[in-house]
């Protein structure tokens, strides 16, 4: 089997990136053939920023680069992953694939939302998909907080009526949470035609001895979505326990200035590969506030595969990966006293709360990256 990836790839590697690069290893791990077209946002910070533009607002010129593509390498499946912005028209809408099934994997609410995330001014935010259109996004500066940048994510873009009814062209939609597949379902897509794919982890080694961890720690994005000053207000009222943040985002400069005279709080900047496998090894447990509908929360597997407690909001796809007193506590109410409650009583009492090594095994196994492509496949054969 033939397999073509599409995607967007951001400036800054997230989790769409590490599923996508993890199941194009894994497909060619078990003999499948498989092929990526890569439209990069670094293009627009590069050399050829005009040749770019020009690409950006040419419907013609994607579609001829898709084509070609297509006919060279002759895909059964054409799988689109991240497609927001620069291919925010649902290509697979044209007469592209007649002969090829299409994918579309769903790791947000870019269909339906501006800024793809449901989330505005500290709160849940659907006003685009209830009006039908975009303008209330433009409005508020959805896009990167940008009003520019909003017209451009928002120009030759369907509605999220158009959208959905666009949907019913493509073969397979896969949400990366139940959450996510539930929601979609209500928005309009078609239930037949959607199931559920969790992410899968790569993390390192598993851990074969116990480590009670020095610190508190969140990874993310450093973005009001993520809740992240949530934990940075913990640190503040909590002095005689050490918290550690890592990621980047547009909150990060402002978050490290206010908070800088707090001792116990540090400010760790992008990780990767071994150095994230650390941080997470070493840590007590994981913090993951999030205030928007999360659809999976990659970290959050990340850290239970390790053997970490994690204590989230659970808004989103988190509820679905946290086992309320067995590997983590949800917060349900999302409110900083609760958190300081749970935090303090998991910091305490840790010996009381070490996962079980059956439980990690079983976390294991179901997030693994095997578990993923093989789920994978089962949908692929599924439609071919």
């Amino acid at each position: 089997m033939k397999i073509l990836f599409i995607n967007e790839s951001t400036v800054i590697k997230g989790g769409v990136s590490a599923v996508l690069y993890s199941e194009i290893e894994g497909l060619k791990k078990k003999g499948f053939d498989v092929e990526l077209l890569d439209f990069s946002h670094k293009e627009f910070l590069g050399k050829n920023k005009f040749k770019t533009l020009l690409l950006y607002f040419s419907e013609e010129r994607k579609i001829r680069i898709i084509k070609e593509k297509v006919d060279s390498f002759n895909p059964n499946i054409v799988h689109f992953h991240n497609t927001y912005p620069f291919l925010r028209k649902p290509f697979w809408s044209n007469d592209l694939f007649k002969e090829v099934k299409v994918v579309q994997h769903l790791h947000n609410y870019y269909p339906f939302c501006l800024n793809a995330l449901f989330y505005r001014d500290e709160k849940i935010c659907t006003e685009c998909f209830d009006s039908d259109s975009f303008l209330s996004g433009i409005k508020n500066s959805c896009y990167d907080y940008s009003k520019l940048k909003s017209i451009f994510a928002s120009y030759n873009r369907p509605t999220p009526t158009q959208w959905v009814k666009h949907s019913k062209k493509i073969d397979l939609l896969l949400g990366v949470s139940q959450f996510v597949v539930d929601k979609y379902v209500e928005l309009g897509v078609d239930e037949k035609k959607i199931r559920t794919l969790y992410n899968g982890v790569s993390i390192g080694k598993k851990k074969d001895y116990y480590i009670a961890g020095k610190y508190i720690l969140f990874i993310g994005n450093i973005v009001d979505a993520k809740g992240v000053e949530i934990v940075c207000e913990l640190a503040e009222r909590n002095r005689d326990i050490e918290f550690k943040i890592a990621g980047l985002g547009r909150r990060l400069i402002i978050l490290r200035e206010k908070y800088k005279y707090l001792t116990n709080l540090s400010f760790e900047g992008y990780v990767d590969g071994e150095r994230k496998f650390i941080l997470i090894n070493n840590c007590k447990f994981l913090l993951f506030p999030t205030k928007w509908w999360e659809p999976f929360g990659i970290v959050i597997t990340e850290a239970l595969s390790l053997g970490k407690y994690v204590v989230t909001s659970g808004l989103g796809g988190t509820s679905e990966l946290v086992e309320e007193g067995v590997t983590g506590f949800i917060v349900n109410d999302n409110n900083i006293n609760s958190y300081e409650k749970v935090v303090r009583k998991l910091w305490y009492n840790f010996v009381d709360f070490n996962m079980s090594i059956p439980k990690q095994n079983e976390m294991l196994l179901k997030f693994s990256q095997e578990t993923h492509v093989n789920n994978l496949i089962k949908y692929y054969k599924s439609i071919i």
